[in-house]
């Protein structure tokens, strides 16, 4: 029985092997750019993140030692829409509005930062991944932590993936016509 290339043409050989060379080659630059992509703008996005709890943390902090009431300090905070702040202070819980519908803070994290003074944690709610960012605050003895929606990051990285599988679909092409 004669395999079924061998009744192709050298030349429908030859371009099917630069072809699937093309894809090869182009499916493995995409994903290696889309993954090197992601870690480093999902590593910015907690820096960031990470930054902006820190200057909130230190605005409440100084708030809660001037004697501003716990919710009013809260509310003073530079957040951006769509975020969730929460303060633990003297064995009470404020917050913001609720921007999801189950507690960001579980006792693991709240315990992490017990012993730390920043701790984060990343998780799933209805699709869209967060990012809480808990600091301790020494003067104040409290924890503050901030929820952000990692929303922003996963429109980008689905724009970024559909541009590398089209590059890759016009390189393939390019490759077999050559």
């Amino acid at each position: 029985m004669t395999a079924p290339l061998a009744k192709w043409s050298l030349r429908a050989r030859i371009t099917t092997a630069c072809a699937a060379g093309a894809l090869g080659l182009s499916l493995t630059l995409a994903l290696s750019t889309y993954t090197l992509a992601n870690s480093y703008l999902l590593r910015q996005r907690e820096q960031t993140a990470v930054r902006q709890t820190a200057l909130n943390a230190t605005a409440v902090d100084e708030q809660l030692s001037a004697s501003t009431p716990p919710a009013s300090a809260l509310r003073r905070a530079d957040r951006l829409a769509g975020n969730q702040a929460i303060l633990y202070y003297q064995s009470r819980r404020y917050q913001t509005d609720p921007v999801i519908n189950r507690d960001p803070v579980g006792p693991v994290l709240l315990g992490a930062l017990s012993g730390a003074t920043t701790t984060q944690e990343r998780f799933s709610v209805g699709g869209v991944r967060r990012l809480v960012v808990g600091v301790r605050l020494p003067h104040s003895q409290a924890h503050y932590f901030e929820m952000f929606s990692l929303f922003e990051l996963k429109r980008t990285m689905g724009t970024l993936r559909l541009s590398l599988l089209m590059t890759a679909f016009f390189t393939t092409i390019a490759g077999a016509a050559l």
